[in-house]
């Protein structure tokens, strides 16, 4: 499991470097920006929640509550989840993203 400390550090390297607002969504979006391999743009309300998405299941898949299932027409990932995901609350799906995202930047930032 991650720490507060951990979680923390990643969001202040992640403000300082990106300029973004380094809570979960913003975590989450900046992954989704990663696998999409996009510039760091202005990017609208709805690509917004795209990325911010893609990130949640980019992470979720590496713990099995997701499983990736191909790609649109556009090369955007499809997603599923698993049932995996339905077992599990909020709070603990939050801290799995954390922790995931901790892991998914250990070697980047």
């Amino acid at each position: 499991m991650h720490t507060n400390n951990e979680w923390t550090e990643l969001c202040d390297k992640i403000k300082q470097q990106f300029n973004l607002n380094a809570g979960i969504n913003g975590v989450l979006f900046l992954i989704g920006i990663r696998e999409m391999q996009f510039p760091l743009n202005n990017f609208n309300q709805a690509e917004r929640l795209d990325l911010i998405n893609l990130g949640c299941c980019t992470l979720l898949g590496a713990q099995g509550y997701c499983t990736k299932e191909g790609e649109d027409g556009s090369g955007w990932p499809i997603w599923e989840k698993t049932d995996k995901l339905s077992s599990i609350s909020e709070e603990q799906k939050e801290e799995i993203l954390k922790k995931e995202a901790i892991n998914y930047f250990k070697d980047i930032l």
